[in-house]
C-alpha cells in the first residue's frame, strides 16, 4: 500500500461514474465504504458529490497515515537495536 495520487483518484472517481462505484474509496483504502457506494449508489449519489470535494483530504491523510505508520516501524527497529545493545553491555 503506496502512496496514494489525488490526481488518481479523481480520475477513478470520474471513471466510477461520478464516484457512484466507490472506487476512489477503495483506492484510498477505505474498501468497506467502497463496496457500500457500489452497493447504493454512492449512497443515492449524495456520498458521491459530497466524496468529490473530499477527494483530496483523503488522498492526504491516506499518504499521512502511512507515514506514521513508517516512522512508528522505524522506532520500534531502533528501540530493539537499543535494547539489545544495553543488554550486550550488561553482558547478558
Amino acid at each position: 500500500m503506496g502512496r496514494k495520487s489525488v490526481g488518481v483518484c479523481f480520475l477513478l472517481w470520474l471513471l466510477g461514474l461520478g464516484g457512484v462505484l466507490g472506487f476512489h474509496r477503495m483506492y484510498v483504502g477505505k474498501i468497506g465504504t467502497g463496496l457500500l457506494w457500489m452497493l447504493t449508489g454512492g449512497m443515492l449519489g449524495i456520498g458521491a458529490l459530497v466524496d468529490l470535494f473530499c477527494l483530496g483530504s483523503m488522498c492526504h491523510q491516506h499518504n499521512a497515515r502511512r507515514g506514521m505508520r513508517q516512522i512508528r516501524r522505524r522506532q520500534r527497529k531502533q528501540r530493539a537495536a537499543v535494547d539489545a545493545l544495553e543488554a550486550l553491555s550488561r553482558g547478558g
